[in-house]
């Protein structure tokens, strides 16, 4: 008896916690119906600079695997 308060609350805290990390089937079912796809392409426009700095990137990473 002495301790059936505490059990009672740590078990609702519990219940609590697991129930707001669970998906909601409303957020699930709309983040799987508006069209998105895996293969999204995404286009950027870069200045001449950018594209050079991005270039060199890609150079030292493939140099360096």
């Amino acid at each position: 008896m002495k301790f059936s308060l505490a059990f009672v609350l740590i078990a609702l805290f519990a219940v609590i916690t697991i129930s707001q990390a669970l998906p909601r089937p409303e957020e699930t079912a709309a983040s799987n119906n508006d069209g998105t796809s895996v293969n999204t392409k995404i286009e950027i426009e870069l200045t001449k600079e950018q594209a050079l700095v991005v270039e060199a990137m890609g150079r030292k990473l493939s140099s360096s695997l």
